[in-house]
């Protein structure tokens, strides 16, 4: 698996071109392909949820609609050229957040097509659920297809979810209890895994100032083997306005497909404090394995060998740090510095960055930001600099230009495979602009440029969204 440290916007790793399989793109939820009838029933739904009566509720609903195209002409230095299209529709609706009994429902996807080519369409399903609260709003039922937040990567699923929790009164914590069963999507057809089934629940407890802790236990079987017992633990916690830590952790408590021992494998933490107002430090460490536990569950039912490395996992680690420095006209400046290794035995990357931020330069209006990351393995090393000035034309008109140099690419070859190229002589020019219409509608219009030694692209992205409630 490769790994990709992004830094102000732009990934770069100074690494030749390789190839990884989609599932190991953690945060690449569940693709899948639709027909047009399919998203007919979609929009069907998301009329009926929209007509739905509002309860008592500590947050309104909200909504929104998006359709965005994309026109891409590529020019290959040796070969021909070509050109590639792609629509984008999405569309969520989230529902009040009851304190009290009522319904409760939620739908959120983004479908895509391509016109210019006979790739298939696709869906992607976050969201698609109703659910009813009851006993004044202290337990909670839903079924559908859902996302519980609460079990970080690990909850998806199609099925039914139940919840119950302490009533909001003016305490410092509320307790929530959750449950869950059902059905894991798979990745790019419309349809559940065969034979997967996953079940579990979770502890929470919430506090004032988004202080929240929840403990979480996962199991997926597949076929009659334990695929995955996962135990979770998140938490984030607020000191004041000074101090913010967020941790994220997973612990295989077996392991895949009850072949091995269990493992340690993902860790995360975040915290950033601010002693004084003009200065801010931020530490982040990254550390987990990447185990295909699917692919050697599928193995061993049916019945091939299973490597020694495949158990063992790609180990991954990054570790560093930023500090922020407030200056007068609220211009910030920032350094860091950053070491990561994408698997045990690599060598290791040293990535060190700064920049500034200044927005309406000497009351001109006009926003900068400059930044410059360089990579350092194995004696080599490159520079990605990033430069990028915006103004606003009125209340309701935003513009931006931006230059990137030395970008990582990722390109879908197919639906197993992705390609990662880097070339740290290629460049990206482009100019955006981003019009508020009414207080409902915006536009957003894009054009950018990319080229290197190897070949030119020329894209043009164009979207509309509509917000309601």
């Amino acid at each position: 698996m490769t790994s990709i440290e992004v830094s102000q916007g732009i990934s770069t790793i100074l690494k030749p071109a390789t190839t990884a399989t989609l599932r190991d793109v953690r945060m690449i939820n569940h693709s899948m392909q639709f027909q047009k009838k399919h998203l007919a029933v979609f929009i069907f739904l998301a009329a009926i949820l929209s007509a739905l009566p509002v309860y008592a509720q500590t947050s309104p609903g909200r909504g929104r609609f998006s359709f965005f195209s994309t026109n891409t002409a590529t020019q290959p230095e040796d070969g021909d050229s070509w050109t590639h299209s792609e629509l984008i529709f999405s569309f969520s609706l989230q529902g009040p957040m009851l304190e009290e009994n009522g319904l409760e429902y939620g739908v959120d996807f983004r479908a895509r097509t391509y016109p210019s080519t006979e790739q298939d369409a696709r869906i992607s399903i976050y969201d698609a659920y109703f659910g009813v609260r009851t006993m004044n709003g202290r337990l909670g039922l839903r079924g559908g297809q859902m996302w519980l937040n609460e079990l970080g990567a690990l909850g998806s699923f199609g099925g039914v979810t139940a919840e119950w929790r302490q009533p909001r009164e003016d305490r410092r914590n509320r307790l929530r209890i959750g449950g869950f069963f059902g059905y894991e999507p798979k990745i790019l057809d419309f349809e559940y895994e065969p034979d997967v089934k996953k079940f579990g629940g979770y502890f929470a407890v919430d506090g004032k100032g988004s202080r929240r802790h929840v403990f979480g236990l996962v199991s997926i079987r597949n076929s009659g083997l334990t695929e995955r017992n996962v135990f979770t633990a998140t938490n984030f916690i607020p000191v004041g306005s000074k101090f913010y830590l967020y941790q994220g952790s997973e612990v295989d408590l077996t392991g895949p497909g009850g072949n091995g021992s269990g493992k340690f494998t993902y860790f995360y933490t975040n915290a950033r404090y601010r002693p004084v107002g003009l200065l801010e430090f931020q530490g982040t460490y990254h550390r987990g394995r990447s185990i295909d536990a699917r692919t050697i569950t599928n193995d061993m039912v049916n019945g091939r060998p299973i490597s020694p490395n495949a158990l063992e996992g790609l180990l991954f680690e990054s570790a560093g740090g930023r500090i922020w420095v407030r200056l007068p006209a609220k211009i910030r400046v920032f350094g860091g510095y950053f070491r990561s290794k994408n698997n045990r035995d690599d060598s290791s990357i040293d990535r060190t960055s700064f920049g500034l931020i200044v927005p309406n330069l000497m009351r001109s209006g006009v926003d900068i930001h400059i930044s410059d990351t360089r990579i350092k393995r194995a004696g080599l090393s490159s520079d990605s600099w990033y430069v990028s000035l915006g103004r606003n034309l009125g209340h309701r008109v935003y513009i931006s230009g931006e230059y990137a140099s030395s970008l990582a690419v990722l390109r879908v070859l197919d639906s197993e495979n992705i390609l990662v190229e880097t070339n740290p002589r290629n460049h990206r020019i482009m100019l955006s602009g981003i019009f508020h219409l009414s207080r409902l509608f915006s536009l957003n219009v894009t054009a950018e440029h990319f080229f290197d030694d190897t070949v030119k692209e020329t894209r043009i992205m164009s979207g509309i969204t509509y917000r309601f409630w």
